[in-house]
């Protein structure tokens, strides 16, 4: 069986509640629990990151996304979600690190 990412629809959905969450930590919860059953694209991805203001967040979400991401090839979009290089050098180790588990 291939893998899919989530669904455009329940995408969308999920985008939606983790806005209308009012802390880091709760909307950190939510892509959490998305993520029990769920895969996603490095698009849906950089999407959420986008969601995220702050480095450490982003960077919190990416360690819970890495392990559902499908494309390891299409990482630029996600990095460029990282305005320090120091963000970006852990980004890039998170997502190394989750490719070598598989």
């Amino acid at each position: 069986m291939r893998l899919k990412p989530m669904r455009k629809d329940d995408f969308q959905t999920l985008c939606e509640i983790v806005k209308k969450a009012s802390f880091a930590d709760r909307q950190k919860d939510i892509v959490t629990v998305a993520c029990m059953g769920s895969y996603f694209s490095s698009k849906q991805c950089e999407t959420l990151l986008s969601l995220f203001s702050f480095q450490d967040s982003k960077l919190a979400v990416l360690e819970i996304l890495s392990p559902r991401l499908l494309e390891q090839e299409e990482l630029a979009g996600i990095l460029k979600q990282f305005s320090f290089s120091s963000s970006k050098d852990k980004a890039i180790e998170i997502l190394t690190r989750s490719n070598r588990k598989e």
